[in-house]
């Protein structure tokens, strides 16, 4: 027996909004019916009229003269029964007086609707453009109603998860239909109610608006002649007394006949006037509903008829009634079905402009908002409404979950067997995505493959995971691999875990991912230091946060570096602490990990803000104090290395020879290799450095018997490419020593090395090491090549020194043509914030500017550049290039006496000659044949000036 429905007959209509969602709850004005997550709330018609009032003029404050006046009319009521229906809706909506949520108390004057409203779209008479990110799916639904391109169709569902937009897109196209005019327009709703449910109902009530609208007498005239079964259940619409006489003429309707009027009655309203029909849940619709839209879906509707029902896709699959919906209804061509996806990221945004928050987020908050509701409107609207949820923070940040949604979710969450709750719950602490393999050892009774059917069912079913791309682990392991639909529902699932459990279940993955990766450990180090972190376990913690900063530092990202090693040095005070007690006992483990950290700091400091910078020198002190701690002689290698290499760097030579000490000793007392070679090479360009380019040979050839690729790709992790360097100062040790082609041999093979696969600092090393050699031989042009790659490299990994090399290059090769402009290149790039004119190199890359100033005839600027530099170079040790500095100089005097009278040309030759025996006995010391010669020639040069060609041919001559 069809249950009898009594539908409400809708207020005429008007320009105020039919339907308002806010927070988790949608209210009907035409009906006055509330719904929230946990189905219909029931309100006197009084309460229903106060809460439409307040949603019409949402955020205002309404006065209760106001709210009195359209609810009861003029003089209808006093404050009391006003009171009475707001205090009804408090209580309906859960809502707090003291801490309103939905309506406040405008103290003395009335109140005020605070709650934002989700869905502004469906409104009557809202444009079509007004509906963000939908305009190709409005435009699906026209063509099933119109038949454009082939496209009509008389059944179509709209399906999609729980706030994508189904309705909102349904309520535009009603609206548009609606204000057309000339078509039968009725709109039902399945109920979400245990059992079997009241069968018709939605149609039932879209067959009652019809009935309650603009030509309703007509309507129901052909129910009555078509449809008298379907009339007997509108008592609304036929009248208590002849709903009873229908009813007495139509006892115990069977379902055929049911469907037989049905079909009839549309037909005939569809001759005179097209017909929309909307039922909307039919995820949660009876058997009996459902039955009817499959045989129109399957027999083909009435021509002019459309109907158009909506469909949650995440319950369809497993609701409680088992309803996969293309499934069950099914139907010919003429059926259409049109998923709904998430917004894009310029959609969201214009979501929140409309509601008036876009313009107070940012582009990072919005991408916030995107990750963490993936696009969904509803959530969207719910999430910007809470500052607190919208986070720009890392992996570790758990911002706040609004209430209405944290409800929304938690009903999903809630529909699960236990056991499946359970097993998200644990699959949470991973993050938004995980794998079967990881989960499978925290608390599961289950197998692995067990585990991961069951994930697959849920994935399929219920909406919220899916199915990943499988991984494969270092250790073997190949594994399952998932995500959660929106990171909300992995924040609430990861909240409803107890914290004695959630701290077991961070260890427990912790656990089995470090065994996965024991071997390789960069790609997941940070995830698995997290989880021991969040697990308790601080020395397990403080290991893999040490390997994710080397893997950062690897990666060239050395802000990343260094957050990960000050998270590995707290654990370890931590450790050290609970160790402590009445114990004098230092674990050499712990010390060990520390120095580790401290030698990644140092390497991090220097990429971040530069060897020259406070904190690198922070850093490298603070790796000295550990240092004295450590007794493991390949610890204490790298640990020199790296001392080494900011002393070096720094430009102060004499005090890199302490560090390089320890460093040597080191590596004699070892049998590493990858030791060995690091500690040839810094032998190399120490002594090559200090001016002894013969000395730095030997070590060089120390350094080419253990290099190898081998102990390069050990070596990879290094702040400095050790086989790139290798080659590089060999170039210039050549060049020193007047062996031009092997010179520029080497430059080639560090940059073919560095080509084939050294990181972008070794390369960086190469392109200058090359430029540096065919500035030495004037080869401008090569100059300018390779000067212009190195700086275009060194922008995109934002390496300010070798910027700064790059720029004085470029300044040096500009000489020929434009002194001038050269010279401001080049004091451009010594300008930079870390520059080469600072530290290491800086005597060399000084001469570049005297050589520009000298081109430009600015004599005295070139003079003070030159006295600049030998003054660096002889203070800080770095005199490889002093011999020509000073040649450099002797020539600047020589021009300055020309421009000079007699007296003060005299004394300025005399220094210019005194310079030029300087400078050769400085190249001769050092045994740098390059730079003797240069040094020969322009005495010669003198020479020749001083005596005159003639008599200069006969002196050479003998004659």
């Amino acid at each position: 027996m069809v249950s009898e429905f009594v539908p409400t007959v809708p207020p005429p209509p008007t320009s105020s909004p039919e339907t308002f969602h806010f927070d988790a709850w949608r209210f009907d004005a035409r009906g006055g019916r509330l719904v929230g997550t946990d189905g219909e709330v029931s309100l006197r018609p009084k309460t229903a009229g106060v809460l439409r009032e307040l949603l019409v003029r949402a955020g205002e404050v309404v006065t209760k003269h106001d709210l009195i006046d359209a609810v009861w009319g003029p003089g209808g009521s006093g404050d009391d029964a006003l009171a009475v229906c707001v205090n009804e809706l408090r209580r309906a909506l859960g809502d707090d007086r003291r801490h309103p949520r939905f309506i406040a108390t405008a103290h003395r004057r009335g109140y005020r609707f605070v709650a934002t409203l989700v869905d502004p779209q469906g409104a009557r008479g809202v444009p079509a453009q007004l509906l963000v990110g939908r305009a190709g799916e409005l435009d699906t639904l026209r063509g099933w109603r119109n038949g454009d391109g082939g496209s009509r169709r008389n059944v179509g569902i709209v399906m999609g998860e729980l706030g994508i937009g189904k309705s909102a897109l349904v309520r535009a196209f009603v609206d548009e239909v609606r204000t057309a005019g000339g078509a039968w327009v009725g709109e039902g709703q399945c109920l979400e109610r245990t059992g079997v449910g009241d069968p018709y109902h939605p149609f039932l009530e879209a067959l009652g608006g019809v009935c309650a609208g603009p030509r309703g007498a007509r309507a129901r005239e052909v129910l009555a002649s078509h449809a008298p079964s379907w009339l007997a259940q509108l008592t609304g619409a036929a009248g208590e007394t002849r709903a009873a006489e229908l009813r007495s003429g139509t006892a115990g309707p069977s379902r055929g006949r049911m469907l037989r009027e049905f079909v009839a009655a549309l037909a005939e309203l569809g001759a005179e006037s097209p017909v929309l029909l909307v039922c909307e849940d039919l995820h949660a619709g009876d058997r009996a509903s459902l039955d009817l839209l499959s045989a129109l879906a399957q027999r083909g509707a009435p021509t002019g008829v459309l109907v158009l029902g909506t469909a949650r896709t995440d319950e369809a699959g497993t609701s409680a009634r088992g309803v996969d919906l293309p499934e069950r209804i099914g139907g010919l061509r003429d059926t259409g079905y049109l998923a709904l996806g998430p917004l894009d990221a310029m959609s969201a945004r214009r979501l929140l402009a409309d509601r008036g928050e876009a313009q107070q987020l940012d582009d990072d908050e919005i991408a916030a908002l995107m990750r963490r509701t993936g696009g969904n409107p509803l959530y969207l609207g719910l999430l910007a409404d809470s500052p607190a949820a919208v986070t720009v923070g890392g992996p570790a940040a758990e911002p706040a979950i609004p209430e209405g949604l944290r409800r929304v979710v938690e009903r999903r969450i809630g529909a699960l067997a236990a056991a499946d709750r359970r097993l998200l719950e644990t699959a949470s602490v991973s993050g938004v995505e995980f794998s079967a393999a990881a989960i499978a050892t925290v608390d599961a009774p289950e197998s692995e493959p067990e585990i991961d059917e069951r994930l697959a069912r849920l994935a399929r079913g219920h909406g919220l995971l899916r199915e990943l791309e499988p991984a494969g682990w270092p250790d073997g392991t190949v594994t399952a691999r998932y995500g959660f639909t929106h990171s909300l529902h992995r924040d609430v699932l990861y909240e409803r875990l107890g914290g004695a459990r959630r701290v077991l279940a961070h260890r427990r993955v912790g656990e089995r991912l470090a065994a996965a990766f024991a071997t390789r450990p960069g790609p997941a180090a940070a995830a698995i230091a997290r989880h021991f972190d969040r697990g308790r376990d601080a020395a397990n913690a403080a290991a893999w946060f040490a390997h994710a900063a080397d893997t950062a530092l690897g990666r060239q990202v050395p802000v990343v570096a260094l957050e990960h090693s000050d998270r590995a040095l707290e654990l370890l005070d931590t450790v050290r602490g609970a160790a402590d007690g009445e114990s004098t006992y230092v674990d050499p483990r712990t010390v060990a990990l520390e120095a580790r950290l401290r030698v990644t700091r140092v390497a991090a400091a220097i990429l971040a803000e530069g060897v020259a910078s406070d904190r690198a020198a922070e850093e490298a002190a603070a790796l000295e104090v550990v240092s004295a701690r450590i007794e493991d002689s390949s610890a204490l290698g790298r640990i020199g290395y790296v001392l080494w290499s900011v002393a070096f760097m720094r430009g102060d030579v004499r005090a890199a020879t302490r560090p390089l000490e320890r460093l040597v000793a080191a590596a004699a007392h070892g049998d590493d290799d990858g030791l060995r070679l690091q500690t040839a090479n810094a032998e190399a360009v120490t002594t090559l450095a200090l001016g002894d380019p013969v000395g730095a040979r030997e070590h060089l050839e120390r350094a080419r018997a253990v290099d190898s690729p081998e102990v390069r790709r050990r070596l990879a992790g290094a702040y400095q490419d050790s086989g790139v360097l290798l080659r590089s100062f060999a170039a210039l040790d050549e060049w020193l020593l007047g062996s031009t082609d092997a010179a520029r041999g080497n430059a080639e093979d560090a940059l073919r090395l560095a080509r084939a696969g050294s990181r972008p600092d070794g390369l960086a090393q190469a392109l200058s090491a090359l430029a540096l050699v065919h500035q030495l031989l004037g080869d401008t042009a090569t100059v300018r090549a390779l000067a212009e790659e190195l700086r275009a490299l060194a922008e995109a990994n934002e390496f300010a020194r070798w910027r700064s090399a790059a720029r004085v290059m470029i300044g040096w090769t500009m000489i020929e043509d434009a002194p001038a402009d050269a010279a401001e290149a080049i004091r451009s790039g010594l300008a930079e914030p870390e520059s080469v004119g600072d530290g290491i190199w800086a005597p060399y890359h000084l001469a570049l500017l005297v050589e520009a100033e000298t081109a430009a005839g600015r004599i005295d600027a070139a003079a003070e550049v030159a006295d600049r530099a030998i003054g660096l170079a002889e203070a800080s040790g770095e005199v490889w290039y002093l011999a020509e500095l000073t040649r450099m100089r002797a020539g600047l005097a020589f021009a300055a006496a020309r421009e000079s009278a007699n007296g003060r040309r005299g004394r300025l030759e005399r220094e210019a000659d005194d310079l030029l025996e300087r400078s050769l006995e400085i190249a001769r010391d050092q045994g740098a044949h390059v730079l003797e010669l240069r040094t020969l020639a322009t005495i010669a040069a003198r020479d020749l000036e001083r005596r005159g060609p003639g008599r200069w041919l006969r002196e050479r001559s003998g004659a």
